[in-house]
């Protein structure tokens, strides 16, 4: 009988102690999974066939093919030409989305009744960088009107030709005035000339 009590208190032991181990070894595979769980994302292997290098044009190629936030513009045209985000319909917040702006020749940087650069460009940048890019001369150039003495002096009308080529909305170009165009022509070939003494 005291070989029976004793196995009995021996087997009862034997449970309690397996029951430990089970439960200890429950904890910890638990505490694993859970951090396993917060870092899998970040263990990811990478190699190099993930990667593709694209040069410009073909990134601009894309760009131009695609509207990630479908306001009728594609990111091309919002992040090189009008300076707009490619991620919001409406650029300015104004309830107004981007392509409807700029097709009334407003800005959609510049909320709706409000004057954002004292006059109605669609987007003075695009413009002045236009204008440094496509019309300004450089002295000495063989091209008609170019002089040894600076840059050519082109017309209003020339200037508008221009930035129409470049992709400047027709509605803008009717509402700017030839005296505010000339200014910002001439605002253009003094930033240049900055520049180019900086470089």
């Amino acid at each position: 009988m005291g070989d029976s009590f004793s196995n009995s208190r021996d087997t009862k032991k034997s449970g309690k102690i397996i029951i430990i181990i089970v439960g200890v070894l429950a904890l910890a595979l638990g505490v694993w999974r859970i951090g396993y769980g917060i870092k899998a994302p970040y263990l990811r292997k990478t190699n190099a066939d993930q990667f593709v290098f694209k040069t410009e044009e073909q990134l601009a190629e894309e760009q131009k093919k695609t509207d990630t936030d479908g306001d009728g513009l594609n990111d091309y045209e919002e992040i090189n030409i009008y300076a707009t985000s490619a991620y919001l319909k409406d650029s300015d917040s104004d309830g107004i989305d981007d392509k409807t702006e700029i097709d009334k020749g407003t800005d959609p940087n510049c909320p709706e009744g409000k004057d954002c650069h004292g006059d109605n460009l669609v987007n003075p940048e695009a413009v002045s960088t236009s204008t440094a890019s496509g019309i300004i001369l450089p002295v000495g150039d063989s091209s008609e009107g170019a002089s040894a003495s600076g840059p050519v002096t082109l017309t209003p009308e020339q200037i508008r030709a221009m930035l129409r080529e470049s992709g400047a909305p027709e509605e803008s170009l009717k509402k700017i005035s030839d005296e505010e165009l000339m200014k910002i022509y001439a605002e253009s070939v003094k930033q240049v000339a900055e520049e180019e003494t900086a470089n």
